[in-house]
């Protein structure tokens, strides 16, 4: 929820009403899930997930109140009109397939689309207490394994061979 509050927070100071996010990295970060699916969250109040495939899972994996299925992209935009706030819609325009973004010009056709990437690695760059002891986490892991990858990886092992240790 800190994160939605945050990137609500730059939508509302760059007068974006709302924004989409598609893409699996991002979806993951604020919703809890890498089900297809499509996140909407407006400049303020509650997000809206819809879920294209294993509902039950998204509902599972994700803490947002507001999670629904569709079967398919196109429904987004009658689902959305009830929701207001279309005017201007954030994207992540560092990563947006060209394609899946003249579908949603065609979808959304009075609508103007913003590239708010920066904004979601700006929101992305601040960790929480909770992430900064997993990066800890698994920097020590790393570390093991290449403690351990140098005391039985010998030059002239094949790829079989060195992995045949690494896998043990």
């Amino acid at each position: 929820q800190k994160r939605i509050e945050r990137l609500q927070s730059y939508l509302k100071k760059e007068k974006v009403e709302s924004c989409l996010i598609l893409q699996n990295v991002d979806l993951f970060y604020f919703s809890g899930t890498i089900q297809r699916s499509y996140l909407f969250i407006p400049g303020e109040g509650d997000s809206l997930l819809m879920v294209q495939k294993d509902f039950d899972r998204a509902r599972k994996e994700s803490p947002l109140k507001n999670i629904i299925p569709i079967e398919r992209p196109k429904v987004i935009s009658s689902i959305l009109k009830k929701e207001g706030a279309l005017k201007r819609i954030g994207l992540e325009g560092d990563v947006l397939p060209v394609n899946q973004l003249k579908q949603l010009e065609k979808m959304f056709p009075h609508s103007e689309f913003v590239d708010i990437s920066k904004a979601i690695k700006q929101v992305r760059m601040i960790k929480s207490p909770y992430e900064i002891d997993q990066l800890r986490r698994s920097a020590k892991i790393l570390d093991e394994v290449f403690e351990y990858a140098k005391r039985v990886l010998k030059p002239g092992m094949t790829e079989i061979e060195a992995e045949s240790h690494l896998i043990e």
